[in-house]
């Protein structure tokens, strides 16, 4: 088993979740006793169970048609299990023999084919994926040591230490957070905007070479950008020789498998996968926002990678170090009773 045929096959889920009644329960990668040997567990790639009664959805994920083989593995096996339906879902298509099998013996055979760019351009509904995030530039980083301290490092000292040190990575990040929050707070839109940030370290708690570090400023100028993400492909889940456009379910998938939409005439469902939004250095996700192009009812709303929503994409390798000394911030952030 392969991850681009687990992928496959957690599609093939999501639409006969879309398509399935609501009482009925469909698994991926499911295991049933097999009748003749209860202790023996037989998989089924997708299982649609309803009332007493279980559907079998069998995938294949290959280049080639599949042929009459297959078509009767699936007749025996839908008989040795019991199965109340057998449904066989082909990435490659079928061939004549092995259609011609599968109406004989009840094996309901589907596909999941793109449509050509011809039809993508006829097709009216397409969805529209944008992507919002701040980026940052001209990023300046500055280390205050007691003044007794002061001095003790080069700035390519400090530059290789800020640059390797897990720490102060963190440090840095909770740092654009506090950023992030601010910027969302005000619904900034705009360019340029200069901000400044500190966090004060109890003393002695990160240190260079055992001289410890009291405060780090982050200076930086931050820019919201939207970007539009075109459609990559539209699929149809559909039974062999029937027209294409005329069918019930269509999917549409973006570069990178992130997000796609499914829909069956008024219903649809969304899976996103943050982890794979491709962000551009020194920048962090705000918000993904899509419009399906008609109303639609959102029967499922699929998430993974929720966590890169609180992570940042912030390369420090360009950015601008320096040091000083903490005594000049000690007496305004006293009055201001910060640290």
């Amino acid at each position: 088993m392969t991850k681009e045929s687990d992928e496959f096959e957690r599609r093939i889920e999501r639409i006969n979740r879309l398509l399935a009644q609501e009482d009925a329960i469909v698994t991926w990668n499911d295991s049933i006793p097999d009748p003749d040997n209860p202790d023996q567990l037989r998989q089924i790639d997708i299982t649609i169970r309803k009332n007493e009664e279980i559907t079998h959805v069998e995938c294949r994920l290959h280049r080639k048609a599949q042929d009459v083989k297959w078509v009767e593995e699936l007749i025996g096996r839908r008989l040795s299990l019991q199965a109340y339906r057998m449904i066989a879902v082909s990435s490659s298509g079928f061939t004549k023999g092995a259609q011609a099998k599968a109406d004989k013996y009840g094996i309901e055979l589907r596909e999941l084919n793109s449509l050509t760019d011809d039809e993508i351009r006829n097709w009216c509904y397409e969805s529209k994926l944008t992507i919002d995030f701040y980026q940052y530039k001209e990023t300046k980083v500055s280390f205050l040591f007691t003044s007794a301290n002061e001095g003790k490092f080069s700035i390519e000292r400090i530059t290789r230490f800020a640059q390797t040190s897990e720490q102060i990575k963190a440090s840095l990040n909770f740092l654009f957070g506090k950023i992030k929050e601010e910027l969302l707070k005000d619904d900034f839109k705009g360019e340029n905007l200069e901000l400044k940030r500190f966090v004060v370290f109890k003393e002695g708690s990160y240190k260079v070479d055992d001289v410890p570090i009291r405060v780090i400023i982050v200076t930086t100028k931050a820019s919201f950008i939207r970007k539009e993400v075109n459609i990559n492909s539209i699929l149809t889940y559909i039974e062999p020789g029937t027209e294409k456009l005329s069918e019930k379910v269509t999917v549409e998938t973006f570069p990178g498998g992130d997000f796609e939409v499914g829909r069956a005439i008024d219903e649809c469902y969304v899976t996103f996968d943050f982890s794979l939004i491709d962000l551009p250095e020194n920048s962090q996700l705000v918000a993904t926002t899509y419009d399906l192009g008609i109303p639609m009812m959102l029967q499922m709303y699929y998430t993974r990678g929720m966590e890169r929503l609180n992570n940042s994409n912030i390369d420090f390798t360009d950015a601008e170090f320096t040091t000083g000394s903490y005594s000049m911030l000690e007496s305004a952030l006293t009055r201001n009773k910060l640290g």
